[in-house]
């Protein structure tokens, strides 16, 4: 993302000659990032339980830092899986934006913090695909049981065009998964499914939702208190369908109940909106800066008063 946001027009190597300071870190385990990121390249390593204790004291610090460091400027800082409460330590820093992946309802600072979308980790299909391809499965998912609405799920499952599947975590990011020889490859499930399920996982995003966008699918969102990514730029609505996790059961219903014609749009529109808000690094960054631009609010003059130390 940091590349991405170097390589656009306005990008200044020098701090004094911006408007927007982006933090050069952000505070998730690299082992949370399967294909994205090399636990080698990590500031920290160590075990989870280590790098809790070591991303809560030095991201924190770093974080109050940065922004009493450029306090007349607008400082973004990411977020990946939260190990740090970055909101609650941003509230107290009015310069300070949070770029999260699990952007939680009642944290967020709605027209101030974003929400970024995950990388999709499927190379997804021609736009070209998404009217013609017959899709015979009415909704799909595969993923692991990380938790407990996702096995809830398995309920779902007819066997026919209601597939669920549950497998290791492990087996999911490597996508090995020929279970049976009859079985057809992930990639393959979500490109015959017009609706993709999008159970949160450990925490409220899930890769789910922008591999089921790349393949063409409606994503069906099942993660309460989720802020659904760039919803300032795109209202959600307009692309997916998003169901309480009380009311799984009615999931199949639901579906059903809705026309051809409102499916064509709602894929037409997700594929638009993963084309120009969530395809690459670039897109992202793109959108990140039009999410900012359309509600900054500088701090005037802030004094010491009021700013959190640490």
């Amino acid at each position: 993302m940091l590349r991405a946001l170097a390589s656009l027009p306005g990008y200044r190597e020098n701090p004094s000659e911006a408007d927007i300071i982006f933090a050069g870190f952000e505070t998730a385990a690299e082992f949370c990032w399967p294909g994205v990121s090399d636990p080698d390249d990590a500031v920290i390593g160590g075990t989870f339980d280590s790098l809790w204790s070591q991303i809560c004291n030095r991201a924190g610090k770093s974080v109050v830092r940065l922004a009493h460091k450029h306090r007349e400027k607008t400082v973004v800082v990411f977020e990946g899986p939260p190990v740090l409460a970055l909101h609650e330590l941003a509230a107290g820093l009015p310069n300070c934006r949070v770029a999260s992946l699990s952007a939680y309802l009642y944290s967020h600072r709605h027209d101030y913090d974003i929400s970024l979308p995950p990388k999709a980790l499927s190379k997804g299909v021609a736009s070209t695909q998404i009217k013609r391809t017959k899709r015979p499965i009415l909704f799909s998912f595969q993923g692991s049981a990380s938790h407990p609405v996702r096995s809830l799920i398995v309920g779902l499952d007819n066997g026919s065009d209601q597939i669920i599947r549950l497998v290791e975590k492990s087996d999911y990011m490597r996508r090995s998964h020929d279970l049976t020889s009859s079985q057809i490859s992930y990639d393959e499930l979500l490109v015959q499914s017009e609706f993709a399920l999008v159970p949160r996982g450990d925490e409220l995003f899930s890769y789910r939702f922008t591999e089921a966008l790349a393949m063409g699918c409606i994503p069906v969102v099942l993660a309460d208190g989720w802020v659904l990514p760039f919803s300032e730029l795109y209202d959600p609505q307009q692309y997916s369908v998003v169901v309480g996790e009380s009311q799984w059961r009615s999931i199949p219903k639901q579906l059903r109940g809705i026309s051809g014609k409102r499916r064509m749009r709602l894929r037409g529109n997700g594929r638009n909106y993963y084309d120009d808000y969530c395809a690459s690094f670039i897109a992202m960054a793109s959108s990140l800066l039009r999410s900012i631009d359309m509600s900054r609010r500088q701090p005037s003059n802030p004094s010491l008063e009021g700013w959190r130390r640490y």
